[in-house]
């Protein structure tokens, strides 16, 4: 009976140590790989856009008004193609797209999309596939009154995950 004694005892203990509820396994997740922007050329032949990877350049090469065309300003579309890539991992997921003016000589006007580009953060898309090319339309307006030369425009562009 002593040796049932000092088991119950055992037994006791045992079960006051354990949790009250069954705890699940932790696992720690790492934070996912940073996503990178990739610009695609998606216009026809004969587009200006030259590509190399997250960098991309338009040459506008030479504008200006037609003879007999009067207006206040020259404007010049172009598509541009976007894909928001994670590095190391499958494209899943959506992200959100954002643009900016970096630089602007404040001879011209920018748009995408149709919406004023400004140096304040503006949403291209809220809620783009990671991994599929999405298309925008690049707005440059030029006026008249403005000097000939080479436009100096700097746009940043961001993919933040959701």
């Amino acid at each position: 009976m002593n040796e049932l004694w000092k088991l119950a005892v055992v037994i006791a203990c045992i079960a006051v140590s354990m949790p009250l509820q069954g705890g699940r396994r932790r696992t720690v997740s790492s934070a996912p790989a940073p996503l990178s922007i990739e610009f695609v050329d998606v216009a026809p032949e004969g587009a200006t856009l030259v590509s190399a990877g997250s960098d991309a350049w338009i040459d506008l090469r030479q504008v200006g008004q037609q003879n007999g065309v009067i207006g206040k300003f020259v404007r010049v579309r172009r598509t541009v193609g976007i894909r928001i890539v994670r590095t190391g991992e499958l494209a899943r997921g959506t992200a959100v797209l954002t643009a900016r003016l970096d630089a602007l000589d404040g001879r011209s006007l920018v748009s995408i999309d149709g919406q004023r580009l400004t140096t304040a953060a503006m949403t291209v898309t809220s809620r783009a596939v990671i991994g599929t090319v999405s298309t925008h339309t690049l707005e440059i307006e030029v006026p008249d009154s403005s000097t000939p030369g080479p436009l100096a425009l700097l746009i940043s562009w961001e993919a933040n995950t959701l």
